[in-house]
């Protein structure tokens, strides 16, 4: 008698959708968003810093979030991944800036 495996079911993503990854996508729109208007707004010096910063706030509300609606562990990507990438981005975004380039912009602030 032949073994019979069981066939893997395909998964219909739109019936799965849940109000958090509702709220997932729509942070990454609106962060995705800000980054872009943080390019073409500030000056080039200012670019990184700013998205370090950024990119550490939307870390700090996904784990927030991770925190509030945490239930069991999930084998697919949960807020707290997304909340160590976004503080992972904000710490190489702040690392990757150089300060000598920002001081004379904000001293030149400081004086108008």
């Amino acid at each position: 008698m032949p073994i019979q495996l069981p066939t893997p079911r395909t998964h219909d993503r739109s019936r799965h959708t849940s109000g958090s990854s509702l709220a997932a996508t729509a942070v990454l729109l609106v962060g995705a968003s800000a980054c872009c208007a943080l390019v073409w707004t500030l000056p080039a010096p200012l670019v990184l810093p700013a998205i370090g910063v950024l990119a550490t706030l939307a870390a700090a509300l996904a784990a927030l979030i991770a925190w509030l609606t945490t239930r069991q562990p999930a084998p697919a990507v949960t807020f707290w991944d997304v909340a160590g990438a976004l503080t992972l981005i904000g710490i190489v975004a702040t690392l990757l800036s150089e300060p000598e380039l920002v001081l004379p912009f904000l001293d030149n602030q400081r004086t108008e």
